[in-house]
């Protein structure tokens, strides 16, 4: 589910949908979580689905690092990919807001993040795009990615957080109040880190 502060937009370069923020977002507020409401389909599932379904599963959901297929009922499944995102993943099933999102601003995510099966070529445009997306990503990296969640989190301290309700991970809302750590990145995503993580 995505914060009810975003709305879907028609980019205009040809990209497609993406989602932006109605309003004011403070950094560390959770911009998108798992719900009850998404669908959630193991591999076998997935594979068992006719086409056009598994097309379009493939295209608009993602792998967790349970090797589960997660399509989102919302906006969420069109949230773009950019090299410098605008959140990133808070443990199995929730990502956090960076920085401040200004209304108007996208919402990305990192699609490296998302296990993908086989690397995407990338023309984010972000300052630093790596050109692909996919493949394993050198620990510096990671690491700082993983420096940049605990940051949000610790500025996330007396941000309203309206998705906390609906999270299905029990966990989202103790990390948040700093009652448990920040789940390593290398646990949430597998494809990245390589097959049996750092």
């Amino acid at each position: 589910m995505m914060h009810p502060d975003t709305e879907l937009f028609a980019r205009t370069d040809g990209v497609g949908l993406g989602v932006r923020a109605t309003a004011p977002i403070p950094r560390g507020t959770l911009l998108w979580v798992r719900d009850a409401m998404d669908v959630v389909l193991s591999a076998d599932a997935l594979a068992a689905l006719p086409e056009p379904l598994l097309g379009v599963a493939r295209r608009l959901g993602y792998r967790n690092a349970r090797g589960e297929w997660i399509v989102c009922w919302d906006a969420g499944k069109h949230v773009n990919h950019s090299c410098s995102p605008t959140m990133r993943g808070v443990g199995h099933d929730a990502m956090i807001a960076l920085a401040d999102v200004a209304p108007g601003e996208e919402i990305t995510c990192d699609y490296a993040e998302c296990n993908l099966d086989e690397p995407l070529a990338c023309c984010c445009g972000a300052p630093g795009c790596r050109g692909s997306i996919g493949g394993p990503v050198p620990e510096p990296v990671w690491r700082g990615w993983q420096r940049e969640v605990e940051a949000a989190v610790a500025a996330s301290a007396g941000s309203a957080q309206p998705l906390v309700p609906c999270c299905v991970d029990p966990h989202a809302a103790s990390v948040l109040a700093g009652e448990r750590p920040v789940p390593p990145l290398a646990d949430v995503a597998i494809a990245p880190w390589g097959q049996e993580g750092p």
